[in-house]
């Protein structure tokens, strides 16, 4: 077995002290005392004396190192284990929070599975994507937890159709001919029109109420052929029709006309058009939020009430 090269110096060390000790030990012996016995006796134990002594010392300064290094390992192990019983408590409190919630808990569970299978090996566009999509779930349940308004830049798709799957009593709408362009079809004509469509048929199969007002702008709409036709098509699917001239509102309501829609009375569906010069038909949506402010909704409640009475009934 070959020796390193520090140990060899290390010995060599060693040898060179007890060799070096011994021979001054035997010269002070030769100037005391003319025995030759004597005089390799005080060499040898001069020299095993140093050697001993240069072992012990190393052994201490080893068993510093030693010290050191074994309370430098327990502060590393130290700060794992507070970091891992801290990654434990929060994980045990947002569980604790996740079990006193109203929400499914099984659902959630699920989502926290599902998102611990994306692979950011596999694809950083799927990894990025992924995370965008769970900072977007996460921000909307932030606000809707705040009881804050809910934004949503240009046309919403999403929130319009889940709302009316999860209604459970009654779904009121202001529909403006001028926003959905009910007159030409419009929204009922594209592919959102006719999944909202289909979504509230099924709304009404399981008992809410829906009612939609649709707002003209001039008396002569209400008798356009398509007009008449989309009205046909949401009377036979079982939703209450009324149609409105905006110049018969009562009070200022014709001045502050819009489209919302409240689901159950507790939140309003909301979206901000934009006209677009040259542009007669569907205009742009520009944003779409959620209000759950109580008196804002109590007020497009009773913006509602005011507006069906006012309504006339399709013949």
């Amino acid at each position: 077995m070959s020796i390193s090269g520090p140990l060899k110096q290390n010995m060599a060390r060693k040898i060179l002290i007890t060799v070096s000790g011994g021979l001054l030990a035997f010269l002070i012996a030769d100037l005391i005392s003319m025995d030759l016995a004597i005089q390799v006796a005080a060499s040898v134990f001069v020299g095993g004396v140093l050697f001993v002594s240069v072992y012990l010392v190393e052994v201490d300064q080893r068993l510093a190192e030693v010290e050191i290094g074994q309370a430098k390992h327990a502060e590393v192990t130290q700060d794992l284990m507070q970091k891992g019983f801290n990654k434990v408590n929060k994980a045990t409190e947002l569980f604790g929070q996740l079990e006193a919630s109203a929400l499914r808990t099984d659902m959630m569970t699920q989502l926290v599975r599902n998102s611990t299978r994306i692979d950011h090996t596999a694809s950083p566009l799927i990894f990025s994507f992924a995370q965008g999509e769970i900072m977007r779930l996460s921000k909307l349940l932030k606000e809707l937890g705040n009881d804050s308004d809910v934004p949503y830049e240009g046309e919403d798709r999403d929130w319009m159709l889940g709302l009316t799957r999860h209604a459970s009593s009654t779904i009121d709408a202001i529909s403006l001919t001028t926003v959905d362009a009910g007159i030409d079809g419009g929204l009922w004509m594209t592919d959102l029109g006719q999944r909202y469509l289909q979504t509230q048929q099924e709304a009404v199969d399981r008992g809410v109420k829906i009612r939609r007002i649709f707002v003209t702008d001039r008396a002569s709409s209400t008798q356009d052929s398509d007009f008449q036709h989309m009205c046909g098509v949401h009377s036979r699917m079982g939703i209450e029709v009324r149609v409105l001239d905006a110049a018969d509102a009562p009070g200022t309501r014709a001045n502050t006309m819009f489209d919302f829609i409240v689901f159950d009375e507790s939140l309003s569906y909301e979206s901000t058009p934009a006209s677009v010069p040259g542009r007669s038909r569907q205009p742009i949506i520009i944003n779409t939020r959620l209000v759950q402010d109580r008196e804002r909704v109590e007020d497009r409640v009773r913006r509602f009430q005011e507006l069906w009475k006012a309504a006339q009934e399709i013949s």
